[in-house]
């Protein structure tokens, strides 16, 4: 295995660099200024569509940064419309499934292993879940800390609904994946018919 050579480049550098491989600029200094707050490896990777056939580091006649440059803007954009889409589906789920597998199950149901198929994985998920409420006294949250005093203890979680607000969604998930299979069934299907 070889050793790497590459010097560090300036941002100026770099653009230049991407002035020698045949890329086009409207202003130099701008562009320059972009790879400074972006990074010249991220922005690279929009590349791949615009080498000359057949070779690497070697633009098509005609390619401007200017013309990647709105393209990575647009991606950027629809990176966030679509994570800010994603977030308002996870949150109707979380509520969803909260509300249903609690109007079902209880409340509580979710501190009861016998509830969960998999008395293993329950295992895990709940030592997962006491860490993130541990961490969530911590960092002060109001709703934490709220159900300590109201239930004296740590232990004391409080509804499904209120907790889920805690959790990431891979535990959120994972809970999914405990819940018994016939009673999860239930619950997805219910929750994708009241959205």
């Amino acid at each position: 295995m070889g050793s790497y050579t590459k010097p560090v480049l300036t941002y100026h550098d770099q653009a230049k660099l991407l002035e020698e491989r045949g890329m086009l600029f409207e202003n130099i200094e701008e562009a320059a200024s972009f790879l400074k707050n972006v990074s010249y490896y991220r922005f690279s990777g929009y590349f791949f569509n615009f080498y000359e056939k057949g070779k690497i580091d070697v633009f098509s006649k005609g390619v401007s940064f200017e013309r990647i440059k709105n393209i990575y803007l647009f991606d950027e954009e629809l990176r966030i419309l679509i994570f800010a889409l994603l977030e308002n589906i996870e949150v109707t789920y979380r509520a969803r499934i909260s509300h249903i597998h609690a109007s079902k199950c209880g409340p509580l149901a979710y501190l009861r292993r016998e509830n969960f198929e998999d008395g293993m994985k329950y295992d895990k998920w709940f030592s997962n879940f006491q860490k993130l409420i541990e961490r969530g006294l911590r960092n002060k949250e109001g709703y934490v800390a709220h159900f300590v005093r109201k239930y004296d203890s740590v232990f004391q979680y409080g509804r499904l609904w209120k907790c889920l607000i805690l959790l990431v969604y891979q535990c959120f998930m994972q809970i999914l994946l405990v819940i018994y299979r016939q009673k999860s069934l239930i619950i997805l299907v219910e929750c994708q018919g009241s959205i």
